[in-house]
């Protein structure tokens, strides 16, 4: 269970994949995950994270040492389903 499943905290952290400066459109491309912490509807802190894993699985787990709650993105590649 998720930090933002408690609901003594109402805590989250999002991650939002960055290209180049903006937000990138799929998460493959990403080079960067901007994170948000938002604590009752109110940003905490952000920062910016370097994602330094390409395969699939690898970078899925490297969203879990972030303590990533919520991933905005607009796509995943095919290979996403099997990690």
């Amino acid at each position: 269970m998720g930090r933002w499943c408690q609901p003594e905290t109402l805590a989250m952290r999002i991650a939002i994949p960055v290209l180049n400066q903006h937000i990138s459109p799929v998460l493959d491309w990403a080079e960067r995950l901007l994170m948000v912490d938002v604590d009752r509807a109110r940003e905490r802190e952000r920062q910016l994270a370097l994602v330094t894993e390409t395969h699939p699985a690898r970078r899925a787990e490297q969203l879990v040492q972030f303590g990533v709650d919520v991933l905005i993105c607009g796509a995943l590649t095919w290979c996403w389903r099997t990690c």
